[in-house]
């Protein structure tokens, strides 16, 4: 892993301090069959309806309570939900991804949103950091480590939908 510098990339993810990840309506968003979101052969991606914005990003719920998950709702203004707390993401944030995906954001069933292809993410301070492969953001809000994912959404009973 590498922390560059803040160069304003197209396929940059970027992280609002309590809120949301911001991403570029040109970064492909895709929604990983179970069997790709494993490793396994024979998984479907199938690339996820972003809602059009005039201001040409999305914004994607971190907290994991937005009604319209995965698209936040604002519901993070009335949460306590507490600050990023890393820069480096820990080994366990990496996960399995698709290998034949460019520059992307897939989002695992129930858990979170994995990047590939060299996404960066710019956190709310304006570092920007170049994880691995599959490292995951943390979608429930529960991640003693966020910005990264730590496992929280299966002990809190994170579910995409409810």
């Amino acid at each position: 892993m590498s922390v560059a510098e803040p160069d304003g990339r197209p396929d940059e993810v970027r992280l609002r301090d309590r809120g949301p990840a911001v991403v570029p309506l040109d970064l492909p968003v895709v929604r990983a069959g179970a069997a790709s979101a494993t490793g396994g052969e024979g998984g479907t991606t199938r690339e996820v309806t972003v809602p059009d914005d005039p201001r040409g990003n999305v914004a994607l719920c971190r907290c994991g309570h937005s009604a319209i998950r995965p698209f936040c709702d604002g519901t993070h203004r009335s949460r306590q939900l507490g600050h990023d707390r890393l820069v480096e993401p820990p080994d366990a944030a990496a996960g399995p991804v698709p290998d034949d995906l460019g520059p992307s954001l897939v989002l695992q069933d129930d858990g979170p949103l994995r990047l590939c292809g060299g996404v960066s993410v710019r956190l709310p301070d304006g570092t920007v950091v170049a994880p691995a492969d599959g490292t995951g953001l943390c979608r429930c809000g529960a991640s003693t480590s966020r910005p990264w994912c730590d496992g929280s959404h299966s002990s809190c009973g994170f579910r995409e939908h409810g």
